[in-house]
């Protein structure tokens, strides 16, 4: 059976607009728990000024196996200017792998 394209990347960009990890997301990460190992996540926040919350530790405690990058919290009203930010974020926490 050919593996899914998702279980063949190393990189998972989890980008949502909460303090709190959407159920959503994080119900497709502990389904797929086991299959973080070797993956790095990187979570982009945005939020209305309560920066990114519990969201990292509920991803985390979603993914143990997973490098979780640190946190990128974006204030809603930046976000259309936040290009070059989440650009310098990527490169950085890449370099890191």
């Amino acid at each position: 059976m050919e593996e899914r394209t998702f279980f063949r990347k190393k990189v998972l960009y989890a980008v949502f607009p909460s303090v709190h990890l959407p159920r959503t997301v994080e119900g497709f990460v502990r389904s797929h728990d086991h299959d973080f190992s070797g993956k790095r996540i990187f979570p982009i926040i945005t939020h209305g000024g309560t920066d990114a919350g519990e969201s990292a530790n509920v991803l985390r405690d979603a993914a143990p196996d997973a490098d979780l990058a640190p946190v990128l919290d974006v204030y809603s009203s930046d976000v259309p200017g936040a290009r070059g930010q989440v650009a310098a974020y990527l490169k950085a926490n890449s370099e890191k792998q």
